[in-house]
């Protein structure tokens, strides 16, 4: 049988300057339960680095910190994964925040598709385009990016996957018609 657990996604950008916010409800999680938190960061105009320091993710339950997790991994276009693993409080009755945190005061940071889900879990994102309703990424359960992109007429020319060594092309294609 199988039992229903919390499964959280925020696939928005946020922007957040220099200091600290709370980008997302406060959440209530089930007591003891090993969760996965996973979230992308981003210095947008800052070139050549490789590591995004001064960047982290504190989860707290009322006063008291539950983990802190920074970016690790490689920098690909532009973005640094932050992921690490916690278990929430016995008395997780009390909302659990989580709270971005910016240290480099002269570039702004964005976050984008924020994952808590139980650790024993696995999760597929898709990204669809507002006005043609057409696929344009596939988050896998690493989250990693699949993206489809498409030529003028709405055709599918090219798919391309994200991994741990950058943006790799899997697919493309051109139409010519006389």
């Amino acid at each position: 049988m199988m039992k229903f657990k919390f499964c959280f996604a925020y696939l928005f950008l946020f922007l957040l300057a220099y200091g600290n916010a709370q980008c997302l409800p406060s959440l209530t999680l089930q007591s003891n339960e090993q969760y996965l938190f996973t979230a992308w960061v981003s210095k947008p105009g800052v070139l050549n680095e490789s590591s995004y320091d001064g960047i982290g993710v504190l989860l707290k339950d009322n006063d008291s910190t539950i983990e802190l997790f920074f970016p690790s991994g490689e920098i690909i276009d532009g973005w640094q994964k932050i992921e690490g693993t916690f278990i929430a409080p016995e008395l997780a009755k009390t909302p659990l925040k989580v709270i971005f945190k910016n240290n480099d005061s002269e570039h702004n940071i964005a976050i984008d598709d924020i994952r808590i889900i139980p650790f024993d879990a696995s999760m597929l994102s898709y990204v669809y385009d507002p006005t043609s309703f057409k696929l344009v990424a596939e988050l896998d359960e690493n989250h990693y990016a699949k993206f489809y992109d498409y030529d003028a007429a709405g055709k599918l020319t090219r798919i391309r996957k994200e991994t741990e060594r950058g943006v790799k092309t899997l697919m493309e294609s051109r139409i010519y018609i006389k």
